[in-house]
Formats: C-alpha cells, sequence, structure tokens
C-alpha cells in the first residue's frame, strides 16, 4: 500500500504575512508623510517600519521553510503512522481504534490481553511496552493540516482496517 503524506496548511502564515505587510506599508506612508510635517509621531512610525518589517520576515520564512524542505506532518503507511518526522510514532498492530475530538486524534490502544496475545505469537511488543500501551491513549493535533481532521480519521481507520485484515490472512 502506498504511503499517504499530509502537510501542514499554509493558509495562517500567507494571512498573516500580508497582513503584516499591509502594516508594514502603512507604517512606511506615515513614516513618510511625518517627513512632510516633522512631528514626534514620526519617531513612532519609524518604530512600526521597524517592527512590522521584521514581523513581515517570520510568516515568510516559514512559508519558504515549508516549501523547501517539503516534510510532511504526517505519514500514513502501511504499518504505521510517523508525526512530525519521529516525534511519535503509532503501529497499527497495538492500536484498538482512532477517534476525533475537536481538532485532535485520539489513539485507544488494545488491552493487555490483546497484547499479550501479539507477544506470545512472536510480535515485537515487549513486556515493558505493553505496561505502557495497555487500555492507555494518546492523542496528537490536527488542526491547520491540508486535511480536516475527520477525513484524517477516516484515512486512519482505513489503514487500521486494512492491516487488521492483513494479519488475520
Amino acid at each position: 500500500m502506498e504511503d499517504i503524506k499530509i502537510f501542514k496548511s499554509q493558509n495562517l502564515n500567507i494571512i498573516l504575512f500580508l497582513c503584516t505587510f499591509a502594516l508594514f506599508l502603512v507604517c512606511v506612508a506615515a513614516y513618510f508623510y511625518g517627513i512632510i510635517v516633522m512631528g514626534w509621531t514620526n519617531k513612532l512610525y519609524g518604530i512600526g517600519v521597524f517592527v512590522f518589517g521584521v514581523c513581515m520576515l517570520d510568516p515568510l520564512f516559514n512559508f519558504m521553510r515549508s516549501k523547501i524542505h517539503g516534510k510532511p506532518y504526517a505519514v500514513l503507511s502501511s504499518d504505521e503512522v510517523v508525526i512530525e518526522g519521529g516525534k511519535m510514532t503509532v503501529q497499527y498492530a497495538y492500536v484498538d481504534s482512532f477517534l476525533t475530538d475537536g481538532g485532535n486524534i485520539v489513539v485507544n490502544f488494545k488491552s493487555a490481553e490483546e497484547l499479550n496475545r501479539i507477544l506470545e505469537s512472536g510480535g515485537c511488543v515487549t513486556r515493558e511496552k505493553i505496561k505502557e500501551l495497555a487500555d492507555g491513549q494518546i492523542s496528537f493535533s490536527a488542526k491547520g493540516l491540508t486535511v480536516s481532521p475527520e477525513v484524517l480519521c477516516t484515512l486512519l481507520r482505513g489503514r487500521l482496517a486494512a492491516f487488521q485484515l492483513s494479519q488475520n490472512n
């Protein structure tokens, strides 16, 4: 099965860039108007030009970094989910179900009995892993992605069902 890559949405970076650029232009116009009038507010406009000029670089930098690196937020493979380049890895063998909770994906792990069966059948789960995962839950954020949390949860459920079918055969 082919890997599915989920990326972070860049809409927020674009909106922040456009807003700070507009404020930057307002401050530049006020600064040049202040040169003509020669008021004390001209220094304030100069500070505004500097502040909004620097603030404008942050969303632009984030946008360019994500386009150059092209790192996905999540990779859904046939046997596991890798979140943020390996910060979190969830293997389908240990998962009971996936749920959505607002903008988060909740991962429900199997019971201790089911994990013990995996251990006895020669699976790669260890006794420490059973203690850690049994009847547990973890969640990860699904906000600000190129797909909605509901669609991501549906994709995860489909991959989990396909994995379980492949294990039964």
